[in-house]
C-alpha cells in the first residue's frame, strides 16, 4: 500500500498495483474482468509516447521505466465508488494467485 507522509493527504486519483512481469499483469486483468471489474494499464514511459518518440525516444532507452510500464495496473478508484464495490474489488485482488 502507498505510504502517505505525516502532514500529507492522498490525492485519491489513482491506486495501482505493480506486478513482476507482463504475463502476471495480464492474468490479473483477466481475473478481475471475470469478476466484472475493469482494470487498465496505467503507465506509458514518456520516451515511448508519441511526443517522446518525436524527440528521439526509442525502446530500450529506459529499461526500468519500460518494465514499470509493462507491470502496472490501475484499480478502479473514483468518488462514487461505493463501499460495497470497494469491498468487491479488494476481495477480488486478494483472491488472485500470481
Amino acid at each position: 500500500t502507498p505510504v502517505i507522509p505525516d502532514g500529507c493527504e492522498h490525492v485519491g486519483h489513482l491506486y495501482h498495483l505493480r506486478f513482476t512481469n507482463v504475463g502476471q499483469r495480464t492474468r490479473f486483468i483477466d481475473h478481475m474482468k471475470s469478476r466484472s471489474i475493469s482494470c487498465v494499464f496505467h503507465y506509458q514511459p514518456l520516451h515511448l509516447s508519441p511526443v517522446g518518440r518525436r524527440f528521439g525516444g526509442f525502446a530500450g532507452q529506459c529499461p526500468v521505466s519500460e518494465h514499470a510500464g509493462e507491470c502496472l495496473v490501475r484499480l478502479p478508484l473514483f468518488n462514487t465508488l461505493s463501499e460495497s464495490d470497494q469491498d468487491r474489488v479488494i476481495e477480488a485482488v486478494l483472491d488472485f494467485t500470481p
